[in-house]
């Protein structure tokens, strides 16, 4: 039997107001496969809803939903810079 096209393969997630965790249900191979093991870790129960399909139930500190972060060139280049220097920081420290 063939598997889901990628028109069904799809993530859904949804909250109620009276509900303290996110209910995340995958068919989408990657999220299935990241989902179990976010729960495995977690010590979360997995329930397999179909031959594709899981739903787990994540606490609310699990997801965020949030505009994306923007910054500037300036603010780049520190980040980059800073970066690097922990690179070189760790590599010195493999060294020794």
């Amino acid at each position: 039997m063939r598997g889901l096209s990628f028109a069904e393969q799809e993530v859904l997630i949804s909250k109620c107001a009276d509900e303290d965790a996110w209910c995340c249900t995958a068919s989408d191979p990657v999220y299935v496969r990241q989902l179990r093991r976010i729960a495995s870790t977690m010590g979360l129960s997995v329930r397999d809803l179909d031959r594709y399909t899981i739903r787990v139930y994540l606490p609310k500190r699990c997801v965020r939903v949030s505009v994306p972060r923007v910054m500037s060139e300036k603010q780049l280049a520190h980040s980059r810079a800073m970066l690097a220097a922990l690179h070189q920081q760790n590599r010195n420290q493999a060294i020794s």
